[in-house]
């Protein structure tokens, strides 16, 4: 009997696949409220969708204000973990920026992070804060839909 990854497979083209799975795991662990209902390897693509996701629509500005800036460290490790290097180092420098601005690690709630940025840094100052990291980010030198898709294959026993 065929899975869901496995009929996920299937579709022949990749960035099909990759927000088909992505929609999936969103439903499953509730966009993020219900993590711990995810395997190890479901946790990486999450995380990894979930940068693209903030950063295509809004930048490292709206990453980092929103509860996806939550997972700022799992998705550094989750970027590694799937290949994407020259990603990994430009979310390691948007962390570095971040953290320098704020003069601490950056917060794991939400809402503490949230005010913490705005009490440290202008509205007006955070878009530029974070204008080349998102250059670079938008630069895509690392295909991300592919290493997701070669993840999800070598690991895909994890995706239930």
């Amino acid at each position: 009997m065929a899975t869901f990854i496995d009929e996920m497979i299937k579709k022949s083209n990749t960035n099909d696949f990759i927000i088909t799975l992505d929609d999936w795991l969103c439903k499953k662990c509730g966009y993020g409220e219900h993590i711990d209902q995810l395997t190890e390897a479901e946790k990486v693509f999450f995380y990894n969708q979930t940068l693209e996701r903030e950063v295509n629509s809004g930048g490292y500005h709206q990453f980092f204000s929103n509860p996806s800036g939550d997972y700022t460290y799992e998705i550094l490790d989750s970027l590694r973990k799937i290949g994407a290097n020259a990603t990994a180092a430009i979310h390691e420098k948007a962390i570095a920026i971040l953290v320098t601005k704020l003069g601490r690690d950056i917060p794991k709630g939400h809402m503490e992070r949230e005010d913490m940025i705005f009490e440290k840094i202008t509205e007006d100052d955070i878009y530029v804060i974070f204008d080349e990291c998102d250059a670079d980010f938008n630069a895509y030198e690392d295909n991300l839909n592919d290493l997701n898709y070669q993840f999800v294959i070598a690991n895909k026993e994890q995706f239930n």
